[in-house]
């Protein structure tokens, strides 16, 4: 009994001192991440990707840390790093679908659109569960079908540009996108539609395009 006493002790020590090591490395980190803030609004973006490098070591389950550090990379343009460092994040919060949409995001600049689809498509997925009430809701769809329509896949452009404006109706970009799509598809009929909601909504550049391809 003296020995499993012992062994007892022992063990909530060990438990104890690891948690205490926890606590001091994710207060290390969050000063560290919130230091990389300040200085990612004065535009240190350097200095600021190696503090948060830093706090990810310390804490690898600070969110924000990964979110900063994403953009201190793409500020760099450090495209790969920015890819690298999302790709740990959706593995460490893998049903995050605002992660997903920023490593879309990072693909896309790249010019890797095939990639960045595939992660678009991640983050609608889990967006259907998480809930579709989220304000970015939009922008997944419509960056998907950016990336669909430099494919020339615009059939598939088409209907997440449908998408997008099921979110945002009022949104002059995504008409004027869509009646792109519409044009390559020869359906002229379509994209003068397009351009004129367009235009009512303000893009005044939308006319143009109706003078030049819908008489």
């Amino acid at each position: 009994m003296k020995h499993l006493g012992i062994i007892f002790l022992c063990l909530t020590f060990s438990l104890r001192a690891i948690s205490q090591i926890n606590i001091e490395m994710a207060n290390r980190a969050a000063y560290l991440n919130n230091k990389a803030s300040e200085l990612l609004n004065a535009g240190q973006y350097l200095e600021a990707e190696i503090h948060l490098n830093k706090a990810i070591e310390y804490d690898s389950t600070l969110r924000s840390a990964y979110i900063n550090l994403h953009e201190s990379y793409i500020n760099q343009n450090k495209l790969d790093s920015a890819i690298a460092n999302l790709c740990k994040a959706v593995s460490v919060f893998t049903d995050d679908d605002e992660l997903w949409y920023y490593l879309g995001n990072a693909h896309n600049k790249a010019g890797k659109f095939e990639a960045a689809i595939e992660a678009y498509h991640k983050a609608i997925e889990l967006n259907k569960i998480n809930g579709e009430d989220f304000c970015l809701t939009w922008a997944y769809y419509f960056n998907k079908a950016n990336c669909q329509a430099q494919l020339k896949q615009y059939d598939k452009a088409i209907t997440n540009y449908s998408q997008a404006l099921s979110f945002q109706p009022e949104n002059a970009n995504i008409f004027f996108n869509r009646g792109m799509c519409h044009l390559m598809c020869k359906n002229k009929m379509a994209a003068k539609a397009d351009w004129i909601e367009a235009q009512k909504l303000g893009m005044t550049e939308a006319r143009q395009y109706i003078i030049k391809h819908c008489r």
